[in-house]
């Protein structure tokens, strides 16, 4: 898929009901030693200026709060 073919919502690429990729996303935001372990604050505002997915701030706080080791 070429890049203007992308579903977007304002700039944010649109990230289909799939829990793979939107945990990768997560993941990388969150637990990748080079994204230096960030808050929720700091994740919420990286994650929503590239991506969107229906309720993805609640999915964002029960990753951040339940799935990690904070």
């Amino acid at each position: 898929m070429r890049n203007d073919e992308l579903l977007r919502r304002d700039l944010a690429v649109y990230i289909f009901n799939d829990s793979v990729t939107r945990d990768e996303i997560l993941r990388i935001n969150h637990d990748d030693f080079e994204a230096d372990y960030f808050v929720y604050a700091y994740i919420k505002t990286a994650i929503r200026r590239k991506y969107y997915w229906s309720k993805m701030f609640k999915k964002m706080m029960k990753y951040v709060c339940i799935y990690s080791n904070c």
